[in-house]
């Protein structure tokens, strides 16, 4: 059966690719859910790991712009095994892969100057990865971007459990 998966998988990147749809890094990397992209002076791509319980472990995958200091893209598996049990770390810190000087300081949120008046949200949701190591990658100023307070508690709050809730019913059909 693995077998037939690899050969399934290899073919659908196959015809992806021949339509422009896949960059040689997703090739490389085999991961499907990740869009076309290029990687130059200023943009390039990050994919984070733990260790924790079942060894080595994809947690996510972001696209970074340096010059502007902001996320382009981030692309994460989802599933029961991932979301696991746990609190939130709240350990907001520099990406340990990208050098701090090219990251906004996040620590209290976005100050006077910046994007007045918002919060960090989450692009690789917290509440998606509750094992500690994997919350822990979460709280990287790399995986922030600036929301508005009202959106991010309210509408998009019920949009990230919605989608996590139908990732864990499509895995129990």
């Amino acid at each position: 059966m693995k077998r037939i998966t690899s050969v399934v998988y290899l073919m659908a990147v196959a015809a992806l690719s021949a339509a422009g749809q896949v960059s040689p890094k997703t090739a490389e990397l085999g991961w499907l859910e990740l869009p076309s992209f290029s990687e130059d002076t200023e943009h390039f791509f990050v994919s984070h790991h733990t260790d924790e319980y079942w060894g080595k472990q994809r947690n996510y995958s972001l696209f970074w712009d340096q010059e502007r200091q902001i996320l382009l893209r981030v692309a994460y598996p989802l599933n029961q095994r991932l979301i696991g049990k746990g609190k939130r770390s709240g350990a907001w810190q520099y990406d340990k892969f990208v050098a701090t000087k090219k990251q906004p300081n996040l620590r209290r949120t976005y100050q006077a100057g910046y994007v007045e008046g918002h919060i960090r949200w989450h692009l690789c949701p917290s509440n998606d990865r509750m094992r500690p190591g994997m919350n822990e990658q979460t709280f990287y100023f790399t995986n922030m971007a600036p929301q508005d307070p009202y959106l991010n508690g309210g509408l998009w709050a019920w949009l990230e459990e919605y989608v996590q809730q139908l990732a864990l019913s499509a895995q129990d059909a």
